[in-house]
């Protein structure tokens, strides 16, 4: 059953803010609890975390786990424990991921007698989205829908994600204080129930395994959030994704050259610029990035491909990278996030 019951039905879980989660899902000190994809940021009650990537994976942005001796390599589909080995099972942001999320769904009620799930929603796919996710999730009438993703590009350019990034109240608003309105918030005991919907033809439309669709996803991603001007460290794990994706085309690799130069790495950028031509690129933006390439400077107007805008070269030292990590970007915001809430 979805509910809001420990908050009230107008708040949201606070699954940014994991010792309250705890306090939260009620879990008492002699529960056993299972995390699945605990990522970079386990619930630090768990006794057993499960992730499908021990090292840093491309589903969170190439982060390194915090692995400790609770952590197991595992997926959801296939979970190694006996029935109800565990009373309350986590997993955040995990099933819109997998393939098969029917078999995840009835793992977690196999492995569990309880449990929180937590997604996106259906509408912040496609205003947030990400390249790796395969559902459109949501609740409608109690039930989990999974629905199968549709398109490679998401089809409002991520637009909300690009400026959570760089807007400290948008960022408070729409990923902490109204998370129940962009996540689904799943409470379960028990059992529950979901659907799962793949419109005929699905593979044409995106499948994350199809290395051309995965790379064209991580592609756009990258060059949306590049032009609403989010940090470049956010940005270039996926960029240098789809180029190994995509060796023969030369848009990623143009992109790549536009990242590097505003990284400061210019010998790196000229170098990705010649390959782009040499895959015989034909972006409008070529001449323009050329001169730009050929003398550098802070404040100027860098074009972003296909059309896409600008983005303002920042005062860098060749060489030197002085852009923040995502980590480092999100743990500032997250800080401020969490002293709002317990105010």
């Amino acid at each position: 059953m979805n509910n809001f019951s420990a908050l009230g039905l107008t708040e949201a879980f606070p699954s940014l803010n994991l010792e309250r989660m705890v306090d939260v899902l009620n879990i008492s000190p002699n529960e056993r609890v299972l995390d699945i994809g605990g990522g970079g940021a386990p619930l630090p009650r768990a006794d057993v975390i499960v992730d499908r990537y021990l090292a840093a994976g491309v589903d969170r942005d190439n982060q390194q786990a915090p692995v400790d001796s609770r952590w197991l390599a595992g997926d959801v589909q296939a979970l190694p424990f006996a029935d109800h080995t565990f009373d309350l099972a986590y997993c955040v942001h995990v099933l819109e991921h997998v393939n098969n999320p029917a078999r995840a769904c009835e793992e977690l009620m196999r492995v569990a007698r309880r449990g929180y799930i937590e997604t996106p929603r259906r509408l912040t796919e496609m205003l947030h989205g990400h390249p790796t996710h395969r559902w459109l999730v949501d609740v409608i009438d109690g039930v989990l829908v999974f629905e199968r993703r549709m398109f490679i590009e998401s089809p409002l350019h991520n637009v909300m994600l690009g400026h959570a990034l760089t807007d400290e109240k948008i960022f408070q608003a729409y990923l902490v204080e109204q998370r129940h309105l962009t996540c689904v918030q799943f409470t379960w005991s028990g059992r529950f129930e979901y659907a799962v919907i793949e419109p005929p033809g699905w593979q044409d439309k995106f499948d994350y395994d199809n290395a051309e669709h995965a790379g064209w996803s991580h592609f756009f991603f990258a060059l949306n959030l590049l032009a609403q001007q989010a940090p470049i460290s956010y940005v270039y794990s996926h960029i240098y994704q789809a180029k190994a994706l995509l060796p023969n085309e030369s848009l990623p690799v143009l992109l790549t050259s536009v990242i590097e130069l505003l990284k400061g790495e210019f010998a790196h950028a000229r170098a990705m610029y010649n390959e782009a031509c040499q895959l015989g690129c034909e972006d409008a933006s070529l001449n323009e990035l050329e001169a730009i390439l050929l003398a550098p400077e802070s404040g100027r107007k860098v074009p972003i491909p296909l059309d896409r805008g600008y983005v303002i070269m920042p005062a860098v030292v060749e060489g030197e990278n002085r852009s923040d990590t995502m980590l480092e970007k999100l743990i500032i915001k997250l800080k401020i996030a969490f002293a709002r809430l317990q105010s």
